[in-house]
């Protein structure tokens, strides 16, 4: 009965990778098995959903390349695991992240989205990672970011340095965009595979077939016939994976005990630990007046410390603060101005009324009075009319209404 066994086996797990698989967008051209011409190879693809109420609506498509041969060194302590184990174990993921083998994210965008919000998605979850720090870097990254159409592609690929990315794309005229920047080539990638990922469909299914590319059916055959390890052997495996991952791991684990947080870093007692708009001057000015006050002749030295870059994010930053500080200064005259206007249209409005009641009262009281009484009461109704008016005008133009 075994032979029979093993093919209902079979079965049900096509079966379930076949449910699992994400469907292939309408419309959308099939991804090529290979990229570049050093052969990184397709390990999955994965969709970036949004929703929207009650609906799910797909934005983009990532599909992950990798250098088989280079990854399965990088990853060997993974070798003997399927997908369906590895998925659930955050360390392969971040081992996948920190390792230093050539990787391509291949994103085709299957809606139409505007250069303002996708460089403000890309800015929000990179910033979110990478801290204050890298601020400029981030700016220079997401700058290259343009409009997209439906069915439009760009890469961004991952060099084995651990230092280098490059980004492709139709717009890219004059060659593609290549910057050398540890914090982004960690974090370009983190915002889809770290524990804090916003994009569970890209995570899950963008290295599903990982396993069987870099390692090959064989290992996997083996690894499901044999006793499955310990789960002390398991954590000693994962950090052995880590250690082979990240040759400059101790440099790596200092970057992030050294990092801040926005809001550490623009002193803020209030709100989020993520970017705020603000924080980069808050923190600039927080700083220097930090410095200022513990090594007044220190100062000096470390304005001229500030890189260009640095300085060019501080002042766009600030000349957006001007003009949204003149916008409101604009508009508090032109509501200034209606709030004058209404009050003399109350006035004359009041005035108006007055007169009128007053006129009203004087003819009332002669027709009621044709005798002439001893008490003027025409004229007392009319001052107590007309008093009445002046006191509901001043009222009014107290109020909100004006």
């Amino acid at each position: 009965h075994k032979p029979l066994w093993d093919s209902v086996c079979a079965c049900i797990m096509t079966c379930q990778t076949q449910e699992q698989q994400p469907q292939q967008p309408a419309g959308v051209a099939p991804l090529p098995e290979f990229l570049w011409d050093e052969g990184e190879q397709l390990v999955g693809e994965g969709l970036r959903i949004a929703k929207v109420a009650f609906m799910e609506m797909p934005v983009y498509r990532v599909a992950m390349y990798i250098d088989a041969p280079a990854a399965a060194a990088a990853l060997a302590a993974f070798s003997r695991q399927q997908y369906d184990t590895l998925s659930s174990q955050q360390v392969f993921f971040d081992c996948f992240v920190n390792g230093r083998f050539r990787k391509t994210m291949h994103f085709t965008f299957l809606r139409k989205l505007p250069r303002a919000k996708l460089q403000a998605a890309f800015r929000t979850q990179l910033l979110t990672r990478t801290g204050p720090d890298a601020a400029a870097e981030v700016a220079d990254f997401v700058a290259v970011l343009e409009s997209v159409a439906e069915g439009d592609f760009f890469t961004v690929r991952f060099q084995a340095d651990g230092e280098h990315i490059e980004l492709d794309a139709p717009w890219c005229t004059s060659g593609k965009f290549v910057q050398k920047s540890h914090a982004i080539w960690l974090c370009s990638q983190q915002i889809f595979f770290d524990k804090h990922s916003e994009f569970p469909g890209v995570k899950l299914h963008a290295l599903r077939r990982l396993p069987e590319i870099a390692f090959g059916s064989g290992s996997l055959q083996e690894s499901c016939g044999s006793t499955s390890a310990s789960s002390n052997e398991a954590l000693v495996l994962s950090h052995a994976a880590a250690g082979s991952a990240l040759p400059h791991s101790d440099l790596v684990q200092e970057a992030l005990r050294s990092r801040k947080t926005w809001r550490e870093y623009a002193r803020r007692s209030k709100g989020r630990d993520g970017y705020k708009f603000g924080d980069i001057t808050r923190g600039f000015l927080a700083t220097s007046r930090a410095s200022k006050q513990t090594d007044p002749s220190g100062y000096e030295t470390m304005q001229s410390g500030v890189t260009d870059s640095a300085l060019d994010v501080y002042r766009r930053e600030i000349s957006q603060l001007r003009s949204e500080f003149e916008d409101l200064e604009r508009r508090s005259d032109l509501a200034q101005q209606a709030v004058l206007a209404q009050r003399w249209s109350f006035f004359r409005a009041g005035v108006i009324a007055g007169a009128g009641v007053t006129l009203m009262a004087v003819v009332v009281s002669k027709g009621l009075f044709a005798v002439n009484p001893s008490v003027p009461w025409g004229a007392m109704v009319a001052l107590v009319l007309a008093i009445c008016s002046i006191m509901t005008l001043a009222t009014m133009c107290r109020s909100d209404l004006c």
